[in-house]
């Protein structure tokens, strides 16, 4: 497995949980943008082990739904315990219609319903796998996804600038959740075929990208939020992941250990327990408020995320062995 894109995506969930920590003292701010690479680097996997051997659309929900929903309900679990534990509540309507996938409320931290990424992946996947597997040729599937790409997200970014707060109304941000799912796992997917359509790359052309990609990534973490910087923000992303796909410059090379590739398997527990390791921190340790503790916080992050992995995430990979059919399915 690629280590510099498993690299990518640890990376990617590290600025995340750090902009959920940090982001209310003006730190990390367009953290959250780095949901949108992870599901670039999903949907690069996706098309990378669907080229390589073709399974059947059974097979590849069941496999993507065990690889998710175990970890994920853990996660919600352990958010609710702490909650009730502490005196707080959550309706039942919001506990279970999170089991299904289904619902985000928009309450104060913590939500009813954590980790809304693994439902909105897991509904990209499932229903780009028919354009996945159907029998056209690269370059038309290459067009095809970048249409979908742009589509999508043109109308995340035009409804967010019309609608404001209004969007969190009727389900609104539950719709804007998967749809962003699926632009960023379309656009993964666009550059998986790009990236064997072209088979080789000049040297010093993705080195430039390289550079041009994770400096327009760097600055963005130092600047407030717009429409601008999550349009920048894509694009230095997509250049990033092609760079990484490659396998050519020395950055993307000297990433390609076994040690890169651990972290990115340790990716959906950090992202997924971060969060009741943060409400714990912030109500039980109220001197957790500053920059000056992020060193801490990444070591405990880190700690935690590894403990679940070990507890719950492969006990999930276990009921995955069970289906033998097709490829294995790839960590997201």
């Amino acid at each position: 497995m690629n280590g510099s894109l498993n690299f990518l995506k640890f990376f990617a969930v590290m600025v995340v949980t750090l902009f959920h920590a940090y982001s209310g003292i003006g730190f990390f701010r367009t953290g959250f943008l780095f949901v949108d690479l992870l599901f670039m680097v999903s949907g690069y996997f996706m098309a990378e082990s669907l080229c390589h051997k073709r399974i059947t659309f059974k097979d590849f929900a069941v496999k993507r739904f065990l690889r998710l929903y175990p970890v994920f309900l853990v996660a919600n679990a352990s958010i609710w315990m702490v909650r009730f534990g502490n005196g707080e509540s959550s309706e039942a309507a919001h506990i279970l219609a999170s089991l299904f996938f289904v619902s985000y409320s928009p309450l104060p931290f913590p939500p009813s319903l954590i980790g809304w990424f693994c439902p909105a992946l897991f509904y990209a996947c499932i229903t780009l796998y028919p354009l996945v597997v159907m029998p056209k040729s690269d370059k038309v599937k290459m067009g095809l996804f970048m249409l979908i790409a742009l589509l999508f997200y043109t109308f995340i970014w035009v409804t967010t600038k019309t609608l404001g707060k209004v969007e969190y109304l009727y389900g609104g941000w539950v719709m804007k959740g998967y749809l962003r799912g699926i632009a960023g796992v379309a656009l993964g997917i666009f550059i998986s075929y790009g990236a064997r359509a072209v088979k080789s790359f000049n040297y010093s052309l993705m080195q430039a990208l390289e550079f041009l990609s994770m400096l327009g990534i760097a600055g963005l973490l130092l600047v407030k939020p717009s429409l601008f910087n999550q349009v920048l923000f894509v694009c230095a992303s997509c250049g990033l992941l092609l760079v990484c796909s490659q396998n050519v410059t020395f950055a993307v090379k000297a990433l390609n250990n076994k040690a890169s590739v651990f972290l990115g398997k340790l990716s959906l527990s950090i992202y997924l327990s971060h969060t009741t390791l943060l409400y714990v921190l912030k109500h039980y340790y109220c001197c957790f408020k500053g920059i000056e503790t992020i060193g801490v916080y990444v070591v405990l992050v880190m700690a935690t995320g590894i403990l679940w992995y070990y507890v719950f995430e492969k006990g999930s990979d276990r009921l995955l062995q069970k289906f033998r059919a097709g490829v294995t399915c790839c960590h997201i």
